[in-house]
């Protein structure tokens, strides 16, 4: 189950672990201090990196970030995403879409869920400009993974 740390008490969290349930974090704005907790009561990896959670930015030096936690993240998405390949490493690394209905589709407005969503660059966005979900394919996804160095080491 992925919880948001700062949003879930000490007791639901270790009520999860207690239960046998795979306690993880994420869509979370948690600092680090409440990342921490919530991995001494049991929680032991994180769910969409960087998806909806707060950024690393260096004017921010003083508070370590969700994304901190995980590895340090330059700029520009490759090199993001290697960086974490290189601290998490294949066997604690799952690829995920988070792909919706607007998947691998063209440039254009369409309708999921009762929900307008607007594809662009490569996003889906609702009318407010929220991301509304992933539009790549798992296919896309691996054949990213396999653009990373040290993947066929």
């Amino acid at each position: 189950m992925t919880i948001a740390p700062e949003k879930a008490d000490d007791d639901f969290i270790s009520y999860l672990e207690n239960n046998r349930y795979n306690v993880s974090i994420g869509h979370l704005e948690a600092t680090y201090e409440e990342i921490k907790r919530a991995c001494a009561l049991g929680a032991n990896q994180m769910t969409h990196l960087c998806n909806a959670m707060t950024g690393i930015h260096p004017s921010q030096n003083r508070r370590c970030f969700s994304a901190g936690w995980a590895g340090r993240c330059d700029s520009g998405r490759r090199r993001c995403l290697q960086t974490f390949y290189n601290n998490i490493g294949s066997d604690r690394l799952l690829l995920i879409t988070d792909a919706i209905r607007t998947a691998d589709l063209e440039a254009g407005a369409y309708e999921f869920g009762g929900q307008k969503a607007v594809v662009k660059n490569h996003a889906a966005t609702l009318h407010d400009g929220t991301l509304a979900g992933s539009v790549i394919t798992m296919v896309k996804a691996a054949k990213n993974m396999l653009k990373l160095d040290g993947v066929f080491s």
